[in-house]
C-alpha cells in the first residue's frame, strides 16, 4: 500500500481538523416505520455526549484553544494529528507546532526533535498542542511521548522543510503494492502545479530508504503527455510522471521520493518530497491459508464444546492452552476484561475469535472503562459534511434481524429529499466485503452495525512495531461480512484490461496505455493479501475483521468531514478506531464505550440517526444531557469523538469550484479530474479547476462529473465557465467526427441545458456548411494531445435560469463529453467557478 503524504499551509502549521437522541423516535414527522423494523422506544436508554458545545475561538497565535480534562481509559495512547496525521509532512516555514490527541490521564506529554535535539512539553488534554518546534532544512524526525506512571505511549512524524517551496501533492504510486518475485509496472506521479520556482529538468524520482536517504535516481519525471513512454497522462498540466517495472525478491517495503532544484531568491538548493513506500508481500498460499484456518476452526469448536459443560472463562483458557501447544502459533492471549481470544501465527498472520454471548454485539463483561470527554477543539458555528455520498454496512443483518439498525439508518437516509444522500448499499452479510470497506473514505456518512471487540493488548512490542500500529496496546476490531475462503486469495498479479478479467476479490489496476484512448492494460492485485500480511486484517474462524491500521491505510484522499457510526461492542472503548477515522478526515465518530446488547445498539443508533438527519440536529445535540447506559451492561453507552457542531444535512452544492484540489463532493465516471493548469491556462478563480475528456491517459471511457443537491428557494440563476480543447479542430469540421460537450441541470420539474456544443458548432462558419452556430473564436493551443495539434476556445461563461427548480427538491448538475465517430482524436473541457444567485 502507499502511505499517503500530507502537506501543511504556508505557515507550516496544520491544527487538528484542518487536514485534513434524546427524543422519542416514534412520532418523528415523516418517519414511516418499516414493517420489518421494531419501533424505536422513546423510553429506552439513550446516548450521551460528554459536555456541551463550547464557544471556541482562536487565541492570539491564531490557533484554537486546547480542551482541558482527560479521557479515562485503562490504556494510555497518543496520536499526532498535525501538521499531518499521516506520519510524514512537508513545511515551507522554519518552525511548526505539533498537535494531537491523547487517551488516558497522562502525567506529561513531551515532544522531542531527534534532528535538532530540541524538546518541550505539550499543553492540553485530550487535544494537545506543542510550542514552537524549529526545523532544519530537509527531514526532521519528531517524537511525541505521553507518560502515566510506568506507562508510556509514543507517536512520531517526519517533517520535511523546504524553504519557499511546497510539492503540490504527495508522490502517488500505482498500484501501491507488489507481490514478491512478480514483475509489475509502477506508475509514479507528482502534482507540481502550485509552486513554479523549480527547474523541471532537475525533477527526479529516486529510490530511497525508509529513513529518506536517496539510494539511486530512477529517472527525470516528465509532463509530456506521452503516456505510453513516460506514463504521463496529460501534457503540460503540472502533473509530472514516470513509470518503471519492478520485481522485488524479498518482502518489505520499496520506498521513493522526489527531489528538484529550487530557486529561492538568489539562492538555489535541492528540495525533497516526503518518503512514500510501497508494500511488498509474499502472497498467502491456499495451503498456508487453509492450515491457518484449520487451527482457528479447531479452537473455535473446542470453545463451544467446552462451554456446554463449563463457564466462558474456562472455555477461553482451553482455547489458549490448545493454541499454545501448536508449533504454528507464535503468541496467544485474551481480550482485556472480555471474552475474545487472539493469536499471532508464526507466519505473521493474525487471528481472533468473536466469542460473543447471544444478544451482545461483541461479547464480554460490561465495564465502564472508556473515553469520557471527547470533544474536538474545532472553531466556528458549525461544520458541514463535504459529501452527500453515504454507505451503510450490516455484516450480521441475518443474525440481528429486526434489531439491525443499519436497515433503519438506510431508510432514514433514503427518505431524505433535501439533502439528497447518494446511497451505497445497504451491504448486508456477505455483501459487506473488505473491498467495500476499503472505499468507506469516499462517503460523508458511514454507518456500520456489526460485532466488535478489542484484542492484542499483550501482543509483543516487536510484533506491534512490525505491523506499524500507532497504538501499542489493545486494538479495537470490527468484523466484516466477507467469509474466509482460501480459494479466493489472489495468488498472482495477472494481466487485465478490465475488472472482469480479475478473480473475485482482486482489483484491476491500470498501469499501461497505448495513448490512443483505446488500449489500456494493468494487473490484478488482491489487496486482501497485502492487508493480511501487514496486520491490517484479522482472520476469524469464519470471516475477516479490520483493525485501526486498516482505516489509516485505506483513507484515499481523506474522509470528507464525515460522520461515522460504529455500531459494535467496544467500538469507542480506548479510541484506537475513532482516532484513526478522525485522523483520516472524519469530523465526528460515534461508537460504544463497552459491551452492548443488540437491542440497546439498535435503539441508540436509530435515535442518533433520526435526530441527526430527520431533526437536522448538530452531532452534539443528538445526545441527551444525562448519560444513559445499557441496562444489561452498566457503564456502556454510545459516545461521540470529534465535532459537536457538525451539520450532516448540508443540501447545497459542495466544492463548487474544486478548491479542495480534488473531486470531493462530486461523482465521476470515466475521465474526470482536477488540475491546477493546462499549458498557460489557469483557473478563472482560485487555484484549481476540473477537467473532463473523451478518454485520455489511462482512462479510455468518456468523462462525466455530476452532483445531486438542492437549490435554495429564491435562487434564480446558475453560472460557470468552460473552455474546450480538441484535436478535431479544424481538420475534422464538417465530418462525422463530432465530439460534444453537454452541461445540464436535471430535476423533477424539468431540465435546464446550459451548454450543448458539438465540434461543428464551435468551428469557424466558413469551415463547413452548418458550422459556427456557437463560434466565438478558436486559438491554437499551447498543449498537444497524443495525436498532435490542438485548438481551443476562450474561457466562456454559461448561465441559465434555475428559478423553476429552486426549493422543489433534488436536482443533478451534470457535465459530460461524448465521443462520436472515433476514439482516436481527444477532446477535453475545463470547468471552473460555479455560482448560484
Amino acid at each position: 500500500m502507499v502511505d499517503r503524504v500530507g502537506t501543511d499551509g504556508p505557515d507550516g502549521l496544520d491544527t487538528p481538523g484542518s487536514d485534513g437522541p434524546g427524543e422519542d423516535l416514534t412520532d418523528v414527522p415523516g418517519d414511516e416505520p418499516d414493517e420489518d423494523l421494531p419501533p424505536v422506544d422513546g423510553d429506552l436508554p439513550g446516548v450521551e455526549t460528554d459536555g456541551v458545545e463550547p464557544d471556541i475561538g482562536a487565541d492570539e497565535t491564531g490557533q484554537p484553544p486546547v480542551e482541558e480534562g482527560y479521557l479515562s481509559t485503562p490504556e494510555l495512547g497518543v496520536r499526532i494529528l498535525g501538521p499531518s496525521s499521516l506520519g510524514v509532512a512537508q513545511s515551507i516555514g522554519s518552525s511548526i507546532q505539533v498537535a494531537g490527541f491523547v487517551v488516558g490521564k497522562p502525567d506529561a506529554i513531551q515532544w522531542t526533535s531527534l534532528t535538532t535535539g530540541q524538546s518541550g512539553f505539550c499543553a492540553g488534554v485530550p487535544f494537545w498542542l506543542s510550542g514552537k518546534v524549529d526545523l532544519k532544512q530537509g527531514d526532521n524526525f519528531i517524537q511525541v511521548k505521553a507518560t502515566q506512571g510506568d506507562q508510556t505511549a509514543t507517536d512520531s512524524i517526519v517533517v520535511t522543510h523546504n524553504p519557499a517551496f511546497l510539492f503540490g501533492t504527495e508522490l502517488r504510486i500505482r498500484p501501491g503494492a507488489l507481490y514478491t518475485n512478480t514483475p509489475a509496472t509502477l506508475v509514479f506521479s507528482m502534482d507540481m502545479g502550485l509552486y513554479t520556482n523549480f527547474d523541471p529538468s532537475t525533477l527526479k524520482l529516486c529510490e530511497s530508504t525508509q529513513q529518506g536517504e536517496c539510494v539511486s535516481d530512477v529517472h527525470t519525471m516528465l509532463d509530456d503527455g506521452q503516456v505510453s513512454f513516460s506514463g504521463d497522462e496529460v501534457g503540460d498540466d503540472g502533473v509530472f510522471s514516470w513509470k518503471k517495472s519492478y520485481k522485488a525478491s524479498q518482502a518489505g517495503k520499496l520506498c521513493f521520493r522526489v527531489h528538484a532544484v529550487i530557486k529561492a531568491g538568489f539562492q538555489q538548493y535541492t528540495a525533497y518530497s516526503p518518503v512514500v513506500c510501497v508494500d511488498v508481500v509474499s502472497p498467502v498460499s491456499v495451503q498456508e491459508c487453509e492450515g491457518t484456518r484449520a487451527l482457528l476452526l479447531e479452537a473455535d469448536q473446542l470453545y463451544w464444546a467446552t462451554l456446554s459443560t463449563a463457564d466462558a472463562a474456562t472455555a477461553r483458557q482451553e482455547v489458549v492452552k490448545l493454541l499454545e501447544g501448536k508449533a504454528e502459533v507464535a503468541e496467544v492471549g485474551t481480550s482485556y476484561q472480555g471474552y475474545g481470544v487472539w493469536v499471532r501465527f508464526a507466519n505473521g498472520l493474525l487471528g481472533a475469535f468473536p466469542f460473543s454471548p447471544q444478544g451482545l454485539r461483541g461479547g464480554g463483561e460490561g465495564d465502564d472503562a472508556g473515553i469520557e470527554a471527547i470533544e474536538a477543539p474545532l472553531p466556528g458555528p458549525e461544520i458541514l459534511i463535504s459529501s452527500k455520498r453515504s454507505v451503510v454496512f450490516g455484516p450480521y443483518h441475518e443474525e440481528f434481524g429486526s434489531q439491525d439498525e443499519s436497515k433503519f439508518i438506510f431508510n432514514v437516509l433514503d427518505k431524505s429529499e433535501c439533502p439528497p444522500y447518494v446511497l451505497e448499499g445497504p451491504w448486508y452479510d456477505s455483501q459487506a466485503t473488505l473491498s467495500r470497506f476499503r472505499t468507506m473514505w469516499e462517503n460523508g456518512m458511514v454507518a456500520v452495525a456489526t460485532h466488535g471487540d478489542s484484542y492484542f493488548r499483550e501482543l509483543s512490542p516487536g510484533a506491534k512495531d512490525g505491523y506499524g500500529w500507532n497504538h501499542r496496546q489493545s486494538q479495537e476490531l470490527l468484523w466484516t461480512g466477507e467469509a474466509v475462503d482460501c480459494t479466493q486469495l489472489g495468488q498472482e498479479m495477472k494481466d487485465c484490461v478490465a475488472q472482469s478479467d480479475c478473480p473475485s476479490g482482486s482489483e484491476c489496476v491500470i498501469t499501461q496505455s497505448s495513448g490512443k484512448g483505446t488500449k489500456v492494460s494493468g494487473v490484478c492485485i488482491d489487496f486482501k493479501q497485502v492487508d493480511l500480511r501487514t496486520g491490517r486484517v484479522v482472520m476469524g474462524p469464519s470471516r475477516y475483521g479490520i483493525l485501526p491500521s486498516f482505516v489509516r491505510e485505506h483513507q484515499g484522499r481523506g474522509y470528507p468531514d464525515s460522520v461515522v457510526y460504529l455500531g459494535a461492542c467496544r467500538s469507542l472503548w480506548n479510541g484506537t478506531l475513532a482516532m484513526e477515522f478522525y485522523a483520516a478526515g472524519a469530523k465526528a465518530v460515534a461508537g460504544y464505550s463497552g459491551y452492548v446488547t443488540t437491542a440497546f445498539a439498535y435503539q441508540a443508533g436509530a435515535k442518533f440517526y433520526s435526530a441527526l438527519v430527520e431533526e437536522m440536529k448538530h452531532t452534539g445535540d443528538c445526545f441527551p444531557e444525562k448519560p444513559v447506559t445499557d441496562p444489561d451492561n452498566p457503564g456502556s453507552h454510545l459516545r461521540l469523538l470529534g465535532a459537536v457542531n457538525l451539520n450532516a444535512t448540508n443540501s447545497d452544492l459542495i466544492n463548487p469550484s474544486w478548491e479542495t484540489g480534488n473531486l470531493t463532493g462530486w461523482q465521476s465516471s470515466g475521465d474526470g479530474r482536477v488540475v491546477t493548469r493546462l499549458g498557460i491556462t489557469v483557473p478563472v478563480e482560485g487555484k484549481f479547476m476540473s477537467l473532463i475528456s473523451t478518454g485520455m491517459g489511462y482512462t479510455p471511457q468518456v468523462g462525466e462529473i455530476f452532483q445531486t443537491f438542492c437549490i435554495p428557494e429564491g435562487k434564480s440563476e446558475m453560472s460557470f465557465y468552460w473552455k474546450l480543447y480538441s484535436e478535431e479542430f479544424k481538420e475534422w469540421c464538417g465530418s462525422i467526427y463530432q465530439d460534444t460537450f453537454e452541461a445540464t441541470l436535471e430535476g423533477e420539474e424539468g431540465t435546464v441545458t446550459f451548454v450543448s456544443a458539438s465540434i461543428d458548432s464551435l468551428c469557424p462558419p466558413q469551415q463547413c456548411q452548418g458550422c459556427g452556430s456557437q463560434f466565438d473564436g478558436l486559438l491554437q493551443a499551447d498543449v498537444i494531445f497524443d495525436q498532435g495539434d490542438v485548438w481551443m476556445t476562450q474561457w466562456r461563461k454559461a448561465q441559465g435560469n434555475v428559478f423553476a427548480l429552486a426549493g422543489l427538491g433534488a436536482v443533478t448538475l451534470r457535465y459530460f463529453v461524448t465521443d462520436k465517430g472515433d476514439s482516436i482524436y481527444d477532446t477535453a473541457v475545463l470547468l471552473d467557478t460555479i455560482k448560484l444567485k
